[in-house]
């Protein structure tokens, strides 16, 4: 029994310690005919990165401006990411990845805003 609950409470420690964000979804945008995805990962124990993907669906326009704001808990602004992605022809996908600066952890993320033009 006293195995039991050292084995219960080791998994219930490691799993609150854990620096992954299980459960950020990816937030999609579609703007000017453009798919924007967004979504936080964590690349290592004190790095939390902004994954960003921008698909050209069917747009005549080859370049587009995207602004990223992310909020935590308490509604702060903890990341304002700004791209300037051009030369992108139809079908073609660009990825670009950012780290925070004020957070180190993705559980702190709560909300994800898109903003492009």
């Amino acid at each position: 029994m006293n195995k039991l609950l050292l084995l219960l409470f080791i998994s219930l420690f490691l799993n609150n310690c854990s620096y992954t964000n299980k459960n950020f979804q990816t937030i999609t945008k579609n703007v000017k005919e453009y798919e924007i995805s967004v979504t936080t990962n964590q690349n290592s124990l004190k790095t939390c990165e902004l994954q960003l993907t921008a698909i050209n669906i069917n747009s005549d326009l080859d370049d587009i401006y995207i602004e990223v704001k992310v909020y935590d808990r308490k509604n702060r602004i903890v990341g304002l990411f700004n791209y300037v992605i051009d030369g992108v022809a139809k079908g073609k996908i660009i990825e670009r990845k950012s780290n925070f600066d004020k957070i180190s952890f993705c559980k702190i993320v709560k909300k994800i805003e898109i903003f492009a033009g």
